[in-house]
Order: C-alpha cells, then sequence, then structure tokens
C-alpha cells in the first residue's frame, strides 16, 4: 500500500466522499500500520480547526486607504498617458517641421540630408523600442513586488 492511496483516501475521508469500498480499504489500512492512525487524528483536528477558523473583517481606515491607493494609482496612470501623448504630439509636429524645413533647404547637401534624416529615424526606432522593452518588463516582472 502506499502512502499516496491513503493521502487520497484520507482527503476523501475528511470531505465525505469515501465510498463503501474505500471505506473498508482505509480501514484496513489504518488497522495495519498504527502511525497512520495517529495521521489521520492529527489531520481530523486540523480539519476542525480550520472550519473553526474566521476570516478578521479589516477595519474602515484600512479600506479608505485601499480605495485611495487605487484611485491614485489610476490618476497617477492617466495622467503619464496625456503627458506622454502631448510630448509626442509636439514631438512630431517638430520632427515633422524640421524635415520639411531640411528637404527644403538647397543650400545642405544630399548626403547630409540623408544622415540627418537617418538619424532622426534611428533615435524615433531606438526611443520606441525602449519605451516598448519597458512597458513589457515592467507588465511581466516576476521581482516587481520584492522590496530591497
Amino acid at each position: 500500500m502506499s502512502d499516496e492511496r491513503f493521502v487520497e483516501l484520507v482527503e476523501k475521508f475528511l470531505d465525505n466522499e469515501l465510498s463503501p469500498s474505500e471505506e473498508t480499504e482505509l480501514n484496513k489500512i489504518l488497522d495495519a500500520n498504527p502511525s497512520f492512525k495517529s495521521e489521520l487524528e492529527e489531520q481530523i483536528k486540523v480539519k476542525e480547526a480550520m472550519r473553526k477558523m474566521m476570516m478578521k473583517n479589516p477595519n474602515k481606515e484600512v479600506w479608505d486607504g485601499y480605495w485611495q491607493r487605487s484611485y491614485n494609482k489610476t490618476e497617477r496612470g492617466i495622467a503619464w498617458f496625456v503627458f506622454i501623448l502631448g510630448i509626442i504630439i509636439v514631438a512630431g509636429y517638430a520632427i515633422v517641421e524640421i524635415a520639411d524645413n531640411l528637404m527644403n533647404d538647397t543650400s545642405i547637401p544630399l548626403f547630409l540630408k540623408i544622415g540627418i534624416a537617418f538619424s532622426i529615424g534611428g533615435g524615433l526606432f531606438l526611443l520606441f523600442t525602449v519605451f516598448r522593452e519597458r512597458l513589457f518588463t515592467s507588465k511581466n516582472d516576476k521581482y516587481k513586488e520584492i522590496q530591497r
């Protein structure tokens, strides 16, 4: 008889789900192993203690603090989103104006215009990839809640 079968039967016993044949099997195991009897009695005591246990309701101050933190996080997230959106709009307009003035200026050589365009494009692409990576890392960081 394996210990796993005993554990399975004890779980069913504690949940009142034993069939008559399983009850007979459990009784045979208990008769053969006195140490299993003490383990069963201990499990019954634990089950009874868990049944009597009640969760304490948090007081009003705890709930108020919880909702205040939730509102603060939501408000802060919305504020950051609006701020970044404004920066993107202004920066986008500035880049379009700079590119337009650069391309219309005939005194600047073509290779310099291409170099500036690649620099701006590469910088924007780099900024986008860093932002995307930070966003992905913040959502999937399994160590985020650990405080140093």
